[in-house]
């Protein structure tokens, strides 16, 4: 694969950094050999603006849009595989797997904004919201027994999902003395999978399953 990055930054406050990279596989049907996951991130000191509390060391907002992928197994992009057999009646060959040339992997996109701050050392809070998209999900489909593949299954990409969380750190430190630290930490997290389509060979869902 290849990956290409390029950062910037701007009165040392203002930064992005864009990416771009290119997976190639084996694992991918004859189809489609390569895939490509773009990216980017912002964030923006604000504690460095005029109007903003000199008590804040840090407030800094962020975010991000990436996007990434699960490759299929090694085999699904096969046609199909066969292996040797050894029987009373003399040796041959029977199918062992059934594969999609045209499988692609599962990509999923996912965009987070957060806010980090930090009041007067004392207190530091990251804030952090995030939403997912994944599509092409690989789906083994069994294959009709009248196809003459036996019990085998062949992968397909049909699926769908959608998923979102929230994520809150807060840290404080009240003591801080030469003989006491005390440090708290409070962590509350929340996240939700919805399962939104099982598209082609006319599979549909008619009510959206959720995943908490």
């Amino acid at each position: 694969g290849a990956i290409v990055t390029q950062e910037m930054s701007f009165l040392d406050q203002h930064y992005l950094t864009l990416s771009y990279r290119t997976d190639y596989s084996s694992a991918l049907g004859s189809a489609s050999r390569s895939i490509g996951y773009p990216g980017m991130r912002f964030s923006t000191r604000l504690d460095k603006l005029n109007f903003v509390p000199y008590q804040f060391q840090m407030l800094k907002f962020r975010a991000a849009y990436g996007e990434s992928g699960v490759l299929p197994a090694h085999t699904d992009g096969q046609s199909l595989l066969w292996s040797g057999s050894v029987g009373g009646s003399g040796s041959g060959a029977m199918i062992s797997g059934v594969g999609n040339p045209d499988i692609e992997p599962e990509r999923i996109k996912e965009f987070e904004w957060g806010l980090d701050m930090t009041w007067k050392n004392l207190f530091t809070l990251e804030l952090s919201s995030y939403q997912q998209w994944a599509e092409n999900s690989v789906i083994y489909r069994p294959l009709a027994p009248s196809l003459g593949y036996g019990n085998l299954s062949k992968p397909d990409n049909i699926g769908s999902m959608e998923m979102e969380g929230f994520e809150a750190l807060l840290r404080a430190s009240p003591i801080r003395k030469k003989d006491l630290n005390v440090k708290n930490m409070i962590l509350i997290s929340r996240s939700r999978k919805k399962i939104i389509g099982l598209e082609g060979f006319g599979l549909k869902i008619k009510k959206q399953i959720i995943i908490k």
